[in-house]
């Protein structure tokens, strides 16, 4: 018992790295978004270099940026959709957004899609929009840290022909960074596109110290192994 009390120290501080969770913050205003990062680096990905009509299959990499999804077909019997860029609707950076080629040009109420980044990120922030009856919870994004938020009932801008509503959340604690975002939606039949998905990595600066912390303490209880043998 003696000999492992020697190591609880750095072993609590590997499993405190790995399960400690700070509080992370949730945003229904890009402004407000936008805001709280201040002067961090962001990347947006509003679609507007691509052309319309631009499929984008599972598992396309854009930027950095790798999709997987299945999307619900239309009608029973028809094939499953696939992403598409398009701008026949209003929307929040214009003119395009993420739709789907299935004839309607949006996605439906049950789909969802997961993105992978090539790096780790602690805010993401994304406009849903929709012309349709919308309630609180009817959109929702997941990180693969287990972090979420949802819609509220209050949507961010109105547009032409729909209301846009947005989602974004902040993790300060940068060990709590997540590669991937799964965005989903309740399964209510309502038309949605999606537009100006932004992201902030977790500096660099501080991923290189979280990563040296864990190899550090890593050493530390081998190299006390060594010598005890």
């Amino acid at each position: 018992m003696p000999k492992l009390a020697r190591y609880l120290p750095s072993l609590f501080l590997l499993f405190s790295m790995s399960q400690a969770h700070a509080a992370f913050t949730t945003y229904h205003s890009q402004a407000d978004y936008f805001s709280a990062l201040g002067g961090a680096d962001m990347s947006t990905y509003d679609f507007d270099a691509l052309a319309v009509g631009t499929i984008i299959a599972s598992g396309d990499t854009l930027n950095g940026a790798t999709f997987s999804y299945t999307l619900l077909p239309a009608l029973p019997g028809d094939p499953d959709p696939s992403i598409m860029v398009d701008t026949g609707f209003g929307t929040t950076s214009p003119n395009n957004y993420l739709g789907t080629d299935d004839g309607s040009g949006a996605f439906v109420g049950g789909d969802e899609f997961t993105i992978t980044f090539d790096q780790t990120i602690h805010a993401v922030g994304l406009y849903v929009i929709s012309a349709d009856l919308i309630f609180a919870n009817d959109f929702t994004i997941t990180t693969s840290s287990g972090q979420n938020v949802s819609n509220t009932v209050g949507f961010d801008v109105v547009l032409a022909d729909g209301n846009a509503f947005y989602l974004g959340l902040i993790e300060d604690d940068f060990s709590q960074g997540f590669d991937s975002i799964t965005l989903s939606s309740a399964d209510f039949g309502f038309l949605f596109n999606v537009d100006d998905i932004t992201v902030s990595p977790v500096p660099l600066p501080a991923a290189m110290w979280l990563m040296g912390s864990g190899l550090l303490c890593l050493f530390g209880v081998s190299r006390r192994k060594i010598n005890k043998l």
